[in-house]
């Protein structure tokens, strides 16, 4: 997974994350999911429909095919002036031999 914010953040002005995922496994990927703590420094402006927002953003994007990309737009406002870091998470079904490529960071400043 791989992720970015739009720059420069404006305190009150819409920004936008950008979540690529992409299955680089050699099989199908089965319930994959995106899991983003948002920061309590934004409040959420517009999520895509497969995702829901509770105290975590978790979206069910299916299955990713061999190759397979599939990208989550988040749009958030920024209610604080700083550093706003942001962590994004994905996992499927699968047992994967390497994970460290399942972890994202935007970092970001209002």
């Amino acid at each position: 997974v791989t992720k970015q914010a739009s720059q420069p953040a404006v305190l009150g002005q819409p920004l936008t994350y950008t979540m690529v995922v992409t299955n680089l496994g050699a099989g199908l990927a089965t319930q994959v999911s995106l899991m983003d703590t948002l920061p309590g420094a934004v409040t959420v402006a517009s999520l895509p429909q497969n995702c829901q927002m509770t105290t975590l953003l978790q979206c069910n994007l299916g299955m990713l095919v061999s190759s397979g990309i599939t990208t989550v737009t988040v749009v958030v406002t920024p209610t604080q002036a700083g550093l706003i870091t942001n962590v994004v998470q994905v996992g499927a079904a699968q047992t994967e031999a390497i994970t460290q490529n399942n972890v994202a960071t935007a970092r970001t400043r209002s």
